[in-house]
């Protein structure tokens, strides 16, 4: 860069433009989960523009979301260049609501109160739900662990506890008006009702 008065001296000095490179990685994360940002050029400081939102471990680049909400995230190089990057922080899905458990063959319908997730069982075999409504249905006996993930990809989960059918009534099903017949069940702890009692 060259500096030259009316009279015609000069002074000159040279000025060195450095690198300012783009920020990589996800810049969105769900709350209370880390996702990681870098920047090729080393040996800078990582900032957040608001940690109430989201806050950055200064050397690593680790973001740890804290709540929903968008924050700016600052790599600052040795020489004092600064890059940016908007980082989304995504909600969580609320508690899974419903019943906590079913009978074989029997259905529930599960809910979330952040809509357009998508439901998922930890094992089929035990229990089946349907990815969009989350109607749930007991297959066998046992116990599920049930997934909700949110479109953002944040996700909440839930057992839910399948319990198996009574074994068949025996007994005489067949009397008189004013007889009396004995029923019973080989799965105990359970209690007799009648459908129609007139």
């Amino acid at each position: 860069i060259t500096y030259t008065t009316p009279a015609g001296c000069e002074a000159t000095t040279v000025v060195t433009v450095n690198a300012r490179q783009p920020i990589t990685g996800t810049p969105a994360v769900c709350e209370g989960l880390i996702t990681m940002l870098s920047n090729t050029v080393g040996g800078g400081t990582w900032s957040s523009s608001n940690s109430a939102i989201a806050t950055v471990d200064g050397v690593t680049g680790n973001v740890s979301g804290a709540t929903a909400g968008t924050v700016t995230m600052n790599y600052t190089t040795a020489l004092g260049c600064i890059s940016s990057i908007t980082v989304t922080v995504h909600p969580l899905p609320t508690i899974i609501g419903g019943p906590s458990a079913v009978c074989t063959g029997s259905s529930i319908t599960l809910s979330n109160g952040i809509i357009g997730g998508v439901w998922t069982s930890g094992n089929t075999g035990i229990a089946t739900i349907t990815s969009s409504t989350g109607v749930l249905t007991g297959v066998a006996a046992g116990n599920v662990l049930i997934t909700y993930t949110t479109a953002a990809g944040c996700v909440t989960k839930a057992p839910i506890t399948v319990h198996p059918l009574p074994d068949v009534i025996t007994g005489i099903t067949s009397i008189c008006k004013g007889a009396i017949t004995v029923l019973s069940d080989a799965t105990p702890g359970g209690t007799w009702s009648s459908s129609t009692s007139s």
